[in-house]
């Protein structure tokens, strides 16, 4: 009777070790994971953040704590003049006026 527990028993501590083996491979799976989609949104947010700062500065909007639609719709329109392609003979491609209306864009979504 004892050999039939002694064998129960080193089943059961063999089973154990294949559980427990599993379970860190599936933390360790968990893990990378983790990893790999912490390090995409920094990413993406990083790369948004950039986008809203060159789109500020392109308006020239100090900072958009105390921006509103009407203060940005101005800031906005003072662009849109200022690199116009027939109001400044220098900018005849327009480059600058749609990355104005670009930016204008990207800043009223975020309020």
């Amino acid at each position: 009777m004892d050999k039939y527990w002694d064998d129960f028993r080193e089943e059961l501590r063999r089973m154990e070790q294949k559980h427990n083996r599993r379970f860190q491979q599936e933390e360790q799976a968990w893990e990378k994971e983790k990893r790999r989609f912490e390090q995409q949104a920094g990413q993406f947010s990083s790369g948004k953040n950039l986008e809203v700062e060159r789109a500020m500065s392109l308006l020239e909007i100090k900072n958009t704590q105390g921006l509103t639609q009407k203060t940005l719709r101005k800031a906005y329109l003072a662009a849109a003049r200022k690199y116009h392609p027939d109001a400044d003979p220098a900018h005849k491609t327009g480059a600058k006026f749609k990355e104005a209306a670009r930016a204008y864009e990207i800043l009223r979504e975020r309020l």
